[in-house]
């Protein structure tokens, strides 16, 4: 009987570190996962359109500005991929993820715009310098010469 004794605690042992592990592992998992007969069929719709040669796809469920959306991760190929949801299934993208964006666009609009800057100023060297060299290539006017069209000075 001393056997089961023993091992009853390293059985506790064994149980309690297998609990906080896979507590520990949910929490590194945002929000709630739910299965595919869980999720809306907005959602389900959506994906399937977008996404028709997806696989291995999960279904999470969270909170993210304020607004109840779904995160959908999947293999497209080899490659992971996620897709985010608001629940009317139209694609759901973060307030920061749309300051990030609108920053990249400014960012990109204020770089066109100095190229465009650079190239207008470029072209109008080159005019400058073709004017100077037509200038340049212009015969001289000829200047009043007496009428016997010599040029003998009296």
């Amino acid at each position: 009987m001393a056997e089961p004794i023993r091992l009853r605690p390293l059985r506790v042992f064994c149980a309690v570190i297998l609990i906080g592990y896979s507590v520990l592992l949910q929490g590194c998992q945002p929000g709630t996962e739910i299965t595919e007969y869980q999720a809306p069929a907005q959602i389900l719709r959506t994906f399937r359109s977008e996404h028709p040669s997806a696989q291995d796809v999960s279904y999470r469920q969270m909170t993210k500005d304020g607004v109840k959306v779904f995160l959908v991760q999947y293999l497209d190929g080899e490659e992971e991929k996620q897709a985010w949801y608001n629940v009317q299934g139209k694609p759901f993208v973060s307030r920061a993820e749309r300051r990030s964006a609108d920053q990249e666009r400014e960012k990109q609009q204020e770089e066109k715009d100095l190229k465009a800057k650079e190239e207008a100023d470029e072209k109008a060297a080159q005019a400058a310098e073709k004017s100077t060299e037509s200038e340049a290539k212009k015969p001289l006017a000829k200047s009043n010469l007496p009428s016997g069209g010599h040029g003998a000075v009296p």
